[in-house]
């Protein structure tokens, strides 16, 4: 699975601070962080590296 910029929108709020803002745990902030880093790494690699 890769997503390319136009798949992308511009949002007013900070995603990262929504993503947060959905776990309760800390627990699960911490896993769900590292999911986040994974698809960063790897799904999104195509359009991180068009934006550098």
């Amino acid at each position: 699975m890769k997503i390319h910029k136009s798949d992308i929108e511009q949002l007013e709020q900070n995603p990262l601070d929504l993503f947060y803002d959905g776990c309760r745990s800390p627990a699960t902030k911490e896993r769900y962080a590292r999911y986040l880093r994974t698809i960063l790494c790897d799904i999104y690699e195509t359009v991180l590296e068009i934006i550098n």
